[in-house]
């Protein structure tokens, strides 16, 4: 059997040429996306850039305390863990190591997405879908006319 060589002027299929611009697009989307909702919340766009404070700032925006920030850092380091065992022992166990954080990073995801939707004057259906697909919401809720609701201080007047 005689295999056909690819000649070097032969097109790349189609996916695996766009795939990784289509990735750019949505990264930049989403990050300005971020900007703007800190921007519309009276923050420095800069701050989304910033791993870690992102999130300690998206929870402030999201009229939460700022320590839910930290339910996020089980999850990075034990993802940081598996990959360094896949690295050292050449074993793909890492989902193991995973699983024990991803219950509550999932769970503030989601609660931070419904608190953000209702922060922004949204309701739970837009809270769902931001959870669910932020690729797409978050940069609607940046650019689109969705105005920042700051929470009411009490007063003792």
């Amino acid at each position: 059997m005689i295999l056909a060589k690819a000649s070097a002027t032969s097109p790349e299929p189609l996916g695996l040429s766009i795939a990784p611009y289509l990735v750019a697009l949505v990264v930049v989307a989403v990050v300005a996306g971020y900007w703007n909702v800190f921007a519309k919340a009276d923050r420095k766009g800069w701050e989304c850039l910033v791993p870690g404070w992102n999130a300690y700032i998206l929870a402030k925006i999201a009229h939460r305390p700022g320590w839910w920030a930290i339910g996020f850092l089980p999850c990075f380091f034990l993802l940081g863990a598996a990959c360094w065992q896949v690295h050292v022992t050449r074993i793909h166990w890492w989902w193991l190591m995973v699983i024990p954080g991803l219950p509550l990073a999932v769970w503030l995801h989601c609660r931070l997405s419904f608190d953000l939707a209702k922060a922004f004057g949204r309701g739970h259906h837009f809270g769902l879908r931001l959870a669910l697909y932020p690729m797409f919401y978050v940069p609607f809720l940046g650019f689109g006319y969705c105005e920042y609701r700051a929470k009411k201080r009490a007063t003792n007047e």
